[in-house]
């Protein structure tokens, strides 16, 4: 969701702190209510409609709500690209560490939110939740995805299209493929952590191996050779 409509972003409002400037930015838009509503009647839907035979899914009902947990982190991690476009002005002359910062608050942000309108209803009525260390690896894994696009050179619209293609679409198409298929869906697959918890399969040091590694990819694309060295030389000549 592209937040056009939120105008321009003042200095008063970038000097708020970015947790409370996100909520309260992301509150107004109806399109985010509309979403949250949505991923909210996800889980009621399938409840629902499931015991009647009416879905063509055959999982359970916890079953579903860890899809839709992932669902909620991924558009979550999708607005915060969105809204790190609008105000790449202010974010691009920061040094990497802050804008790593800043990256994750806005999407933990946008995450408690999505979470907490999927999740609330069938936590109160008894459906076991997916785990905690698995909602926080999947949202850092999808957060290293993120920060890699934000260092490439492309625009907003595409950043928010390449997130859930990098990270949903393409570990399952390419997860077959020889040689490349299960590396890429080791890498990509962010959604492999709440499987691991839905299996009941606890975390090991080599679950965070893929969250590492994208880390470290950002920081190296980060670490890059500026373009301008030349220019920066001759202006210290002269």
């Amino acid at each position: 969701m592209a937040l056009a409509s939120c105008g321009p972003v003042t200095r008063s409002v970038i000097e708020l702190p970015a947790t409370r400037w996100v909520a309260s930015l992301l509150l107004r838009q109806p399109a985010f209510w509309a979403l949250a509503a949505l991923l909210g009647a996800l889980w009621p839907t399938v409840a629902a409609l499931s015991p009647m035979g009416l879905t063509t899914s055959d999982a359970t009902a916890p079953g579903v709500l860890y899809e839709v947990a992932f669902a909620s982190l991924v558009v979550a991690q999708v607005l915060s690209l969105a809204l790190a476009g609008q105000i790449e002005w202010f974010v691009k002359p920061l040094p990497f560490r802050r804008r790593v910062a800043l990256s994750l608050s806005t999407s933990t942000t946008a995450a408690m939110l999505l979470l907490a309108a999927a999740l609330t209803l069938p936590v109160c009525l008894g459906t076991p939740g997916p785990a905690v260390w698995a909602l926080a690896l999947t949202h850092l894994h999808l957060a290293g995805l993120a920060l890699i696009l934000l260092q490439l050179p492309m625009p907003t619209v595409a950043r928010a299209c390449a997130l859930p293609l990098a990270a949903w679409i393409l570990p399952a198409l390419g997860g077959e493929l020889p040689y490349i298929g299960p590396v890429l869906a080791r890498v990509l697959d962010a959604g492999e952590h709440l499987n691991l918890a839905r299996s009941s399969v606890q975390p090991t040091p080599l679950t965070l191996l893929p969250v590492i590694g994208l880390g470290l990819a950002a920081w190296l694309l980060e670490a890059r050779p500026p373009l301008n060295v030349p220019a920066r030389t001759q202006v210290r000549s002269r």
